[in-house]
Order: C-alpha cells, then structure tokens, then sequence
C-alpha cells in the first residue's frame, strides 16, 4: 500500500513539473515561440529547457569510448568492454555447420542460421 502512495505521489510531482515548464514557456502562439534555450558548446537551440538538457546530456556532452587497437569508437563503456573481449583482434570462433560462414559471437550465428538456413543454432 504504501509503495501505491509513493508511486502516486512521484507521478503527481513529475506532472506538477511538466506542467509547470509547459505553462511558463509555452504560453505564446506556436508562430511566436522563439528558441530561447541555447547550447553553450554548439549552435543548436531548444524551445524547452527539457529540449536542452536532453541534448546535453545524449549529444553535446556524451563521452566517446574509443578502442585503442583499432580506433572503433562506442556511446557506452560496456559496449567498447564486449568489443574488446569478443570482437577486436580475435579470430571468429563459431562456425556454421552448412556453410564457410564465421562469427565471432554466438548471437550472430544464431542470427545467419536462422535467416540464410530457415533454422535456430542448437547446442547439440
């Protein structure tokens, strides 16, 4: 019961502050509505501070996860960390059983078998 409250609450405040930005920058005709919100770092403009922000924090000011042996570059840590264990520099190790092709990932034969072969990859 009491995690309803909570959950009630939290959403009663994400709304209180939705339509607080809303009704404080948007009150003007859609024709009239200047970009008053602009990046610091780039030329884009945003309507809304949500507009900034979210580009701040996807875009402008994203970290680039560069792999150093071959220069491929990621969004995210742990994709250059599954890059660096499965892909760079390592020989494809799973083979399919009906024709030359070669992955370096499971997920990736499992992928060819069942588009080139009509068939899901088994263990056995």
């Amino acid at each position: 019961m009491l995690s309803k409250i909570l959950f009630f609450s939290q959403k009663v405040l994400e709304l209180r502050d939705h339509l607080y930005i809303r009704l404080t920058y948007s009150c003007e005709p859609a024709k009239f509505r200047k970009r008053k919100f602009q990046c610091p770092d780039c030329d884009k403009s945003y309507k809304y501070p949500c507009g900034l922000y979210s580009h701040r924090k996807h875009e402008c000011g994203a970290k680039i996860f560069q792999c150093p042996v071959c220069s491929r570059s990621y969004k995210y840590a742990w994709n250059l960390t599954a890059h660096r264990k499965y892909e760079c520099g390592i020989e494809p190790k799973f083979n399919c059983l009906q024709c030359p092709y070669k992955a370096k990932r499971k997920r990736d034969l499992m992928l060819h078998m069942g588009i080139k072969h009509g068939r899901l990859f088994t263990d056995n």
